[in-house]
């Protein structure tokens, strides 16, 4: 059975404050509200949202309820406050995890809960040898994140993403099976 079909089964996650789960189209005020903001997209491929009918038709329809597998919106409170997925790389038994949070929560411990939820996904359920991250250089804020989940930093990769036309190096953090194992000892 290949990786997205085991991950079929985890279409809803419940942490202790969080509920991650599929987006939907009425989560488009939500998503609106953080996606039109400059600063919470600078780091990521989506321009800035200039409307509910375009997050509906850009981001919702056509990113979230297109291939919905491995992509979460993360409740909190009643309220979609962002954005996580899971790249699955079946050959190598490996994933690459990206987020979007709503600026206005920033700084509470809500990715990293989330983040967390989704590598304990990955290596108690689906039995990954590698999960793997990358930020911009300039948003040492996400590298925060991957810290806190127990990723480790492998390096910078040099001119490695160009977002919204701008040429920027990465920092790469990983984390392995063995490496998750010493991580929730701890």
């Amino acid at each position: 059975m290949t990786l997205k079909a085991q991950l079929a089964a985890y279409t809803t996650i419940t942490t202790e404050r969080l509920t991650l789960r599929p987006v939907t189209l009425a989560d488009a005020a939500d998503i609106y509200a953080y996606l039109r903001d400059e600063e919470t997209v600078k780091f990521i491929s989506v321009p800035p949202a200039k409307s509910i009918e375009d997050v509906i038709e850009n981001s919702i329809k056509s990113y979230f309820m297109l291939n919905p597998l491995g992509k979460w919106g993360i409740e909190y409170a009643g309220k979609l406050v962002g954005t996580i997925d899971l790249r699955l790389d079946d050959n190598n038994r490996s994933a690459e995890i990206g987020y979007v949070l709503n600026q206005a929560y920033w700084g509470q411990g809500i990715m990293p809960e989330a983040a967390n939820a989704i590598v304990q996904l990955g290596f108690e359920k689906l039995n990954l040898v590698r999960i793997h991250a990358e930020h911009d250089v300039l948003n040492p804020k996400s590298g925060r994140v991957m810290i806190k989940i127990g990723m480790q930093r492998e390096g910078i990769a040099l001119k490695s993403l160009i977002v919204k036309g701008i040429v920027s190096d990465t920092v790469q953090y990983a984390i392995t099976d063995e490496m998750y194992a010493n991580y929730k000892l701890m």
